[in-house]
């Protein structure tokens, strides 16, 4: 995280800490629920199991993205 804070201050590029959200994707299967920790400007970020960008919705337990 802080190499990507120091890349957004070089390039003059802020990020919204309350529209930024955190979600594990791996190709492991767990079946724990794994909770970390992410803070960006020292407020932690959400972590979700879902999320959408640029209008195609990804889950964090799905092979595949839907529109």
């Amino acid at each position: 995280m802080r190499k990507i804070i120091v890349w957004s201050r070089n390039n003059k590029i802020n990020f919204n800490e309350y529209k930024s959200k955190v979600m594990i994707i791996s190709r492991w299967k767990r079946k724990e629920n794994k909770e970390i920790n992410i803070y960006l400007n020292n407020k932690p970020l959400q972590q979700v199991t879902k999320m959408k960008y640029l209008g195609i919705v990804i889950e964090k337990n799905s092979n595949s993205a839907n529109t």
